[in-house]
């Protein structure tokens, strides 16, 4: 396989769609493998899910067609089982919460996983504008989670982040860097 999975995690407003639709623009090796989800389609909706009703998403789900689904502020969200005969030319790219991100990691550890986060809590905040009631407390909770991942990119800059994305990939492709985390962040973002 020549091609590798990338996993951007991070939460709601961190930015990861937009840093993949960069990483889109300069790269032409990359597919966005897209999830499914019961949630309503909301007007700023790009084409980041494949919207399902819940009865749709759970008849899959008996279907054994997921390799992961979550429920997440109330609603569903998962991955149909991933097309790794794609990785022989191209990269798979998913978007996931940091639950999903660990799953993926679980069962392919080749996976590069990278969580996204703004400079600071003002940030993410302003950000987010109006996305999901709880979602302020889901991020907290997702911190301690996010440590088990590979990489921290803080996405302030979005150029200087997506060359931080990109040079973790080549690195990791050609084994010439060891995962590593930037646990102190994670641990004092919300202090």
């Amino acid at each position: 396989m020549n091609g590798v999975i990338v996993v951007l995690s991070g939460p709601s407003g961190a930015g990861k769609g937009r840093v993949f639709d960069e990483i889109l623009k300069r790269r032409s090796n990359v597919r966005k493998v897209l999830s499914l989800t019961s949630r309503p389609r909301r007007a700023d909706d790009k084409e980041s899910y494949i919207f399902v009703s819940k009865e749709e998403f759970l008849t899959k789900v008996d279907n054994n067609e997921f390799f992961e689904y979550v429920w997440y502020d109330d609603n569903l969200y998962g991955t149909l089982n991933i097309p790794t005969e794609e990785l022989v030319e191209r990269d798979l790219f998913f978007d996931k919460d940091v639950r999903g991100a660990i799953s993926i990691k679980e069962a392919y550890p080749e996976a590069i996983t990278i969580y996204i986060m703004p400079k600071d809590e003002e940030t993410l905040l302003k950000r987010r504008g109006d996305r999901g009631k709880n979602r302020g407390q889901i991020a907290k909770d997702e911190i301690e989670l996010a440590k088990q991942l590979d990489f921290l990119v803080v996405n302030d800059d979005i150029n200087d982040t997506v060359e931080q994305i990109e040079e973790i990939i080549n690195c990791m492709r050609n084994n010439s860097m060891k995962s590593s985390s930037n646990k102190n962040f994670l641990d004092n973002f919300f202090k």
